[in-house]
């Protein structure tokens, strides 16, 4: 499920959001300043496109930690996510 997420994150990141990937970016690379450079509004319509297509949904508080987040946790949150919907518990 991990490398479905990230082939989806990086294969359409640059076509939805317009954000260039270089082969540089890896799990350790920041979504936000730094990294990615992603602003808040590109990170939210980023989650939207993650809920979309693999079910799951973010709280407030996790979008609010987002722009702090790297690649590989934003990863992890999603592949999380996706298993506890697989398992057939909310969230």
């Amino acid at each position: 499920m991990h490398e479905e997420i990230r082939a989806y994150l990086l294969g359409d990141l640059p076509e939805v959001l317009g954000v260039e990937v270089s082969t540089d970016h890896d799990d350790s690379t920041p979504l936000g300043d730094g990294g990615l450079n992603l602003e808040s509004l590109s990170i939210l319509e980023l989650t939207v496109h993650l809920e979309q297509r693999f079910a799951v949904s973010f709280s407030d508080d996790e979008l609010d930690g987002l722009a702090e987040s790297t690649i590989g946790e934003l990863l992890d949150l999603v592949a999380a996510k996706a298993k506890t919907r697989a398992e057939g518990v909310p969230g």
